[in-house]
């Protein structure tokens, strides 16, 4: 499940809530509420909405949620997320590569900074080069120690602020593509290992593996290989961004207007960015023509 909140225009805040789930053979993602929060923003007031609504549709939701991804507490990657702009595909395994990455990178460009190079920060190094500030040593030195001081301070914080220690697992490398990763992967006593081997030798499911995604491929494989399945889908369906919350926002600003700021808008937003495609025969079927037609 993925939820933010927002203010809209007659600064009411709106609750915006997402969900992703396993549907046939795929991962499906879909719109599923859009409320007014009338007392607070706090938890407590959050819960409240989602217990009355999954109540209505008599649906034990607690049971069945696996995660949940907000921008504004714990999220998937066991902290605080706010990389919406990783798009609305993007799986945990996704966003924890784009993080090494990033906290990988800071320790080079450092290096970088030392040796007078400044080309991984553009508008600084033309800045330098269109003010002739090459040639003052002294300020290049002061420059240079004061971009490697905020490097490391941001290096510590944004390790320990994600925690990739702790959310990186070798054993990931099978979800990602069980047919180049190493068998033992998985513990020799892991039933799940006897699933694995047997995967790797079906060459067809190779060639299927090419040509899914990752979500259609394991999605498919429920019922042949339920531990290995089980496991991936773990990793796979979790929001890893609020990604879908921050689009239906903007939806919502083009929605409720200055002239329309009375209106409520579950119904429209509902309409908006549902991905169920109306039974239109059916909804004509159930509507009586008027006589004169």
């Amino acid at each position: 499940m993925q939820l933010d909140e927002t203010t809209d225009i007659s600064n009411c805040s709106q609750l915006l809530v997402f969900v992703r789930y396993v549907s046939a053979d795929n991962i499906k993602k879909e719109f599923l509420f859009c409320e007014p929060l009338l007392q607070t923003i706090k938890a407590v007031d959050v819960l409240a909405i989602l217990n009355v609504f999954f109540s209505k549709h008599d649906f034990d939701w607690k049971q069945k949620l696996h995660s949940l991804c907000t921008d504004g507490a714990p999220a998937m990657l066991r902290n605080k997320s706010g990389f919406a702009h990783l798009g609305p595909d993007t799986t945990i395994m996704d966003a924890t590569e784009k993080l090494q990455a990033f906290t990988s990178k800071m320790s080079v460009w450092k290096i970088r900074i030392q040796n007078g190079i400044y080309a991984n920060f553009q508008m600084l190094d033309e800045f330098i080069f269109e003010n002739g500030s090459r040639q003052d040593s002294l300020l290049l030195n002061n420059l240079k120690d004061e971009i490697c001081e905020h490097l490391e301070v941001l290096q510590v914080s944004f390790e320990k602020y994600f925690n990739l220690d702790e959310i990186t697992k070798t054993d990931e490398l099978w979800i990602r593509n069980p047919f180049l990763c190493d068998i033992d992967c998985i513990d020799d006593m892991d039933l799940a290992k006897d699933e694995l081997i047997d995967l790797k030798t079906k060459s067809l499911l190779k060639m299927d593996f090419d040509s899914k995604t990752i979500g259609e491929f394991w999605s498919s494989l429920r019922e042949a290989y339920p531990l290995l399945v089980k496991r991936a889908m773990e990793a796979i369906i979790p929001f890893a961004t609020v990604y879908l919350c921050e689009s239906g926002f903007s939806t919502l600003v083009t929605i409720k207007t200055k002239q329309r700021n009375r209106l409520n808008v579950e119904h429209e937003m509902r309409v908006t960015l549902s991905k169920t495609i109306p039974q239109f025969n059916l909804l004509i079927k159930e509507k009586q023509q008027q006589p004169s037609h």
